[in-house]
């Protein structure tokens, strides 16, 4: 967040709205598939403020969503380095950033230039029909590996749609 605990208290809030029995859950096939239980976690994480070391007791992470962080160029290093560190080396696994304005020329070059040297692979899914122009979507991951039927799934299902 941008550092307002207001937020996090709003998500740490909406932590158990999310929760479902997914012992109940009924799958495609008919019946119920037990599910592990879920792990719905919410902890401030100030990034770009230590070494990715202290990031280890987090663990790595599949799936990281980021949106309207990148509020000036000094930022866009510090926030790549903190996804790369936390970002799971295994093929699926994706980070998604997006933001409501456009970055700057030294911020795209930055960005490209900080992703290469982090060994994260960019795919810029652009504004998406319908959406804003300034809107902007990318899709990073480790590119320590080759895509995968998971990943392309991953791919697939994650659609930017507007009902402007």
């Amino acid at each position: 967040t941008d550092h307002d605990p207001g937020t996090l208290n709003l998500v740490l809030e909406s932590v158990p709205l999310q929760q479902w029995d997914h012992r109940k859950t009924e799958s495609i096939a008919g019946g119920t598939t037990p599910l592990p239980d879920p792990v719905i976690e919410c902890r401030h994480l100030e990034w770009g403020k230590h070494n990715t070391g202290d990031m280890e007791p987090l663990g790595s992470f599949e799936l990281i969503v980021a949106s309207d962080l990148i509020y000036c160029d000094e930022v866009i290093r510090p926030l790549l380095e903190t996804i790369s560190a936390l970002l799971a080396k295994t093929p699926g696994s994706a980070a998604f950033i997006c933001g409501s304005f456009r970055l700057s020329a030294g911020g795209e070059s930055e960005f490209t230039e900080c992703c290469e040297a982090l060994g994260l692979r960019v795919e810029d899914k652009g504004a998406g029909e319908g959406l804003s122009e300034t809107f902007w979507l990318r899709r990073l991951t480790a590119s320590s590996h080759e895509s995968t039927r998971r990943e392309d799934s991953l791919q697939h299902t994650f659609e930017v749609t507007s009902s402007r």
